[in-house]
């Protein structure tokens, strides 16, 4: 359903987003015009485990980083496993800032998300055998999650391959959904010259490129240890 432009109007001002994170989003989908209002704490677990409140885990590096075709989607097993390790290194430095308080302590909500369905598919499988106990972990497509919101969201990129099929990496909407979904922290784990080459013209690539200008509020790693 489209309005009509006397019915339309933007939103300047975001309240929910730590800075770091609102200010990414305002400069790649909002030509920088989206303030970000309040400076809430980042939980002292998050602060931990991640080395800024936007991180790019890069498998670009990684002979195992192309995707596989599942069922008329897309699987990658290598981002699967960093995304088991990201959360297995966030449940511990949630159980080191819980301390004695642990009964009482409230559990860290992270979304991991993902464009693609047989993707979504592996990352619930491989999560829901896991026990973390300080995090409550929900696992979605990007469609299913808009409208929502977590402390901590992975992105799962999905897409590494050498027909240069970048798929919905395009999507300036689905994208600018997934990265404002998280209130604290920010994780994107993929193939990062892929995005930022093959890819051009994605916002993904202007992720990219925000992230190498700022390295004050965002990390940039290739490979994970």
């Amino acid at each position: 359903l489209k309005l009509p432009a006397t019915c339309r109007s933007m939103l300047t001002q975001q309240h929910r987003m730590v800075p770091a994170i609102g200010d990414l989003v305002s400069s790649v989908f909002y030509e920088g015009q989206l303030q970000s209002v309040g400076t809430t704490a980042i939980p002292k677990a998050l602060s931990q485990a991640m080395p800024k409140p936007i991180v790019w885990y890069s498998t670009s590096k990684e002979q195992q980083r192309f995707e596989q075709s599942s069922r008329s989607s897309w699987i990658n097993l290598l981002e699967v496993s960093w995304v088991r390790q990201i959360l297995d290194r966030l449940n511990f430095w949630a159980r080191a800032a819980a301390g004695s308080r642990s009964e009482n302590t409230q559990l860290l909500r992270v979304a991991v998300l993902t464009g693609y369905s047989a993707q979504r598919w592996q990352l619930d499988s491989a999560l829901s055998g896991d026990r973390r106990e300080f995090l409550d972990v929900e696992v979605h497509s990007i469609d299913a999650y808009q409208g929502k919101e977590a402390d901590f969201v992975v992105l799962s990129i999905t897409r590494s391959n050498k027909t240069n099929q970048p798929g919905f990496l395009r999507e300036r909407e689905r994208i600018n959904v997934a990265l404002s979904r998280a209130k604290f922290g920010l994780c994107l784990v993929g193939d990062a010259d892929f995005c930022h080459h093959v890819a051009s013209g994605s916002p993904l690539s202007e992720v990219y490129s925000y992230i190498k200008a700022h390295p004050e509020t965002c990390h940039f790693q290739e490979g994970i240890k």
